[in-house]
């Protein structure tokens, strides 16, 4: 099988991205290094293929972009659309939030990766709301 994670060609890019972040990324990665946010390790300036992205979780299968004005481009979002369909097609989760959403409310930013974190990492069964595999209900309780 081909190497599509982290693949060599992208080595050098990816070490300058990651030295010159946008204003965005620094603030955003400020409060996901660490694993400060439920322990979960984030990765920066990750390759995917042809694709180096700003934030990922491999263990969750999650991909984290941060946009400025750039991406409202109706070529860029095309380009930004080709790019989810090919990540959504390796089984990947993309989420995108603005740049001025990261400077305005990065509680909001945080409190929304968290959610799909936790949904990330929750049992398919209790996804999917398959009865028995649910928190026991009150009556199901014993005493």
């Amino acid at each position: 099988m081909t190497q599509i994670f982290n693949q060599k060609w992208s080595q050098e890019r990816r070490r300058k991205l990651r030295n010159r972040p946008t204003k965005a990324e620094r603030l955003l990665w400020f409060y996901l290094k660490g694993k400060q946010v439920l322990g979960v390790t984030f990765r920066r300036q990750y390759n995917i293929g042809g694709y180096i992205v700003d934030f990922y979780v491999p263990t969750l299968r999650l991909v984290v972009e941060v946009d400025g004005a750039y991406h409202d481009l109706p070529e860029v979002r095309q380009y930004d659309h080709d790019r989810t369909a090919y990540f959504t097609g390796l089984g990947l989760r993309v989420i995108r939030f603005a740049n001025e959403a990261v400077f305005a409310d990065i509680d909001n930013v945080l409190n929304r990766l968290r959610q799909e974190l936790v949904f990330r990492m929750t049992p398919p069964l209790l996804k999917r709301g398959i009865k028995g595999a649910s928190e026991p209900r009150r009556g199901d309780l014993p005493g």
